[in-house]
């Protein structure tokens, strides 16, 4: 059998060392709050992280605004830009590009509104705090899962396709290094840009399946990628008790694939805990009080089927 009864394997809700950020917030009703959100994507896991978000918000009696940039990070300017005409109290911002993301900092800034970036970094650093997670821990993860399952059999080899999520969104590469670096990867069998859809890493791996018919591990960047090589798997007759297919998100369709056997693992987030930790994050700043620069809040776990059922 190739399921692994795989610990769970949970971060720490702490914050990460960094000098507290002098908030410079509008005196604000926390009755009457508006907040922009700008999404870098609107794949399964985000479209998740906003409307859980905006339920939230709502419960309070707070106004939502948002924008999705598509994976485009001009975009990503000009619907901040747009945002910002609207008025909100408090940005949060999923930036696509480490370094593209300036001038939308730059127009939050001079607007002379706070600043909350969620997830990946930038290189830029006016902002008022960041809510991330180490991006190498989910790969970290996922390497642990493959170096148990070749630990099983020491017959069995690892032929590793990765799939990146888009070699411009600089600031998710740390899972795909976490894993190689984990596992002493130097070069995989293959690597492919699967641009955060199923259907882009569905193609891919009908294209690997012919080129490299040994592939036996399929590791993705997201749960919607991995998605996207099971479906590829299952058309081609694969038998899944052959591979492994692993994801990152624990998004709602992984856990479907983890109940069925045809996704081995997910290094999940908890969303309540992100979107929780991000709306105290902007209350405290709306409320004038000083919060840390960077901010780690988040219970990573390495899900399988067996830890997930339980």
């Amino acid at each position: 059998m190739k399921k692994l009864t795989a610990p769970i394997l949970s971060m720490s809700l702490v914050a990460a060392m960094a000098m507290p950020a002098m908030v410079n917030a509008k005196e604000t009703a926390l009755e009457d709050v508006t907040i922009a959100v700008s999404l870098n994507d609107a794949d399964e896991y985000r479209t998740q992280w906003l409307d859980t978000f905006t339920e939230l918000c709502d419960e309070k009696g707070y106004h939502v605004i948002s924008a999705n940039a598509g994976s485009d990070a001009s975009k990503q300017i000009s619907d901040v830009e747009s945002l910002l005409l609207q008025q909100p109290d408090i940005v949060v911002m999923h930036a696509y590009s480490a370094e593209g993301a300036g001038p939308a900092l730059d127009a939050i800034e001079a607007a002379g509104l706070p600043c909350v970036l969620f997830d990946f970094d930038v290189t830029a650093d006016n902002y008022t705090t960041q809510v991330v997670d180490e991006q190498a821990t989910y790969g970290k993860m996922q390497a642990e899962y493959i170096q148990q399952w070749l630990d099983e059999d020491e017959s069995r080899e690892l032929n590793l396709g990765y799939i990146v999520g888009s070699y411009s969104m600089e600031g998710a590469m740390p899972r795909r290094d976490g894993l190689y670096e984990a596992l002493g990867v130097e070069e995989p069998m293959a690597e492919a840009e699967g641009n955060w859809n199923a259907n882009d890493s569905m193609s891919i791996t009908e294209d690997w399946l012919q080129a490299y018919p040994d592939m036996n591990v399929f590791a993705c960047m997201s749960d919607e990628m991995a998605t996207g090589v099971i479906q590829a798997l299952n058309a081609a007759g694969k038998n899944m008790d052959d591979v492994l297919v692993l994801g990152i998100d624990g998004a709602a369709v992984a856990m479907e694939y983890l109940e069925s056997g045809d996704l081995d693992a997910t290094a999940a987030r908890d969303v309540n805990i992100e979107t929780g930790f991000t709306l105290e994050t902007c209350e405290k700043i709306l409320s004038g009080e000083t919060v840390e620069k960077r901010l780690q809040p988040m219970g990573i776990s390495l899900l399988t089927k067996e830890n997930y059922e339980k």
